[in-house]
């Protein structure tokens, strides 16, 4: 079995031939197969280290183990997983999960999440031999089939256990947390199984009460407790530091602020207002700073908040931008922030639209009335690039065509008149 991960191609084909061998013995075709000692030791010692091989990022190492779980499955080890083998080599998901050609990878990766496999695999066997390979092809050389086990992690909601599918999440996160050249694909992984045991609980009402409901709620604590804080510190993980001129400010890690957020979307209000209230630290602290990179990296940042968390913490989000600097300059960097936040906040009620009505009204008339010299930044000749009227004429049509109260459109209206 350690000579299937050697160097050394003859090596490794002797050993993989081995193997065939002992699985050919101790199939469900052999004599007193279910108290034999060969079936002892496929079930012991043979399948968990073709389980443990679909793991490895070696491509070869990865594909003995594919034809290796394939052959258990031919010969009847593993019958949840016929349906995934053809004659058809074209059709074959295990063929095509060592293919060279990316789109049959990618297809095969959909084929392993498709309703009829996930309706016959039992959900123990998918946790040991599909969730590793999902896993792993997240670092495949192709964009596509990268993309495809993002995708794939989410749809694993359908089938395991809510404590084995926030393992797989606290892992990713772990992953993540290592900063290595796969960061952004571990972070895209965990985000969409977030948003997608959000989605898979909702049409059971409110999310929070249904964990409790199921005896759950320890795996809620878990996604708090564990991945929350690999997450926040992914934020920050890789930051790029900035020169002397533009002070401490840093690249932050958007992938991971999309990631946070949805986490904190989970959350009840008190949590999901305290980590809210981390994140905006290091947002703040760049739209503070002289670098138009940095403060663009910023608004992206209060891009993915918006989308993620909605009308939920807006208000709040709003009146902390508002408290930090807002002269000069500043003023109009927070008058596109309030346009981000308001521009992508999906479904805004009425009454949450009339409640930041009263926190932007101050930004919006200082950015459309302001004097020229407070567009400039004091060591530039050149106006700063978010001190465009545009930014606050647009807001104020986004609210205005929220508010239903006429009263409350009225006073909005009159505040520019």
């Amino acid at each position: 079995l350690h000579d299937i991960c050697s160097n050394d191609s003859i090596l490794r084909n002797s050993a993989k031939l081995l193997i065939y061998r002992c699985l050919e013995v101790g199939s469900t075709a052999s004599y007193n197969f279910q108290h034999g000692p060969s079936s002892r030791l496929v079930v012991n010692t043979v399948l968990p280290w073709v389980a443990e091989l679909l793991g490895r990022r070696d491509p070869l190492i990865r594909n003995c183990g594919i034809e290796l779980l394939r052959y258990a499955v031919v010969r009847g080890h593993i019958l949840d997983f016929c349906c995934l083998c053809d004659q058809n080599e074209e059709v074959d998901v295990f063929l095509n999960l060592c293919h060279i050609q990316s789109h049959r990878r990618a297809r095969a990766i959909r084929q392993l999440h498709a309703p009829e496999v996930l309706s016959s695999v039992e959900p123990r066997l998918y946790w040991t031999y599909v969730i590793p390979l999902f896993m792993v092809f997240l670092g495949d050389p192709s964009a596509d089939v990268a993309a495809t086990a993002v995708d794939a992690l989410g749809h694993t909601v359908k089938i395991l256990e809510s404590a084995e599918y926030v393992k797989v999440i606290c892992r990713l996160l772990h992953l993540a947390h290592r900063a290595s050249e796969l960061q952004k694909f571990h972070l895209r992984g965990a985000t969409c199984m977030l948003e997608n045991l959000r989605t898979h609980y909702e049409p059971y009402g409110d999310f929070d009460d249904r964990l409790v409901r199921r005896g759950e709620a320890a795996d809620l604590g878990a996604l708090y407790s564990t991945a929350l804080p690999l997450a926040q510190a992914c934020i920050t993980l890789r930051r790029d530091a900035q020169s002397s001129e533009q002070g401490s400010s840093q690249y932050l890690q958007t992938s991971a602020i999309s990631c946070v957020s949805s986490m904190l979307a989970l959350f009840d209000h008190e949590k999901s207002e305290a980590g809210t209230l981390c994140v905006l630290k290091f947002i703040i602290e760049n739209m503070s700073s002289r670098s138009e990179k940095l403060r663009d990296n910023a608004m992206t940042a209060l891009k993915f908040i918006s989308i993620k968390l909605g009308e939920r913490h807006l208000p709040l989000i709003i009146r902390v931008l508002r408290n930090g600097r807002t002269t000069g300059f500043h003023l109009h960097v927070l008058g596109k922030a309030i346009h981000v936040l308001v521009s992508n906040c999906v479904n805004m009620s009425p009454e949450i639209a009339t409640v930041v009505f009263v926190e932007i009204v101050p930004t919006l008339q200082a950015n459309l009335f302001g004097s020229a010299r407070d567009r400039m930044d004091s060591k530039s000749t050149k106006p700063v690039v978010e001190a465009k009227p545009s930014y606050s004429l647009k807001t104020i049509s986004l609210i205005a065509a929220l508010l239903k109260d006429g009263d409350s459109l009225i006073k909005f209206v009159r505040t520019f008149v």
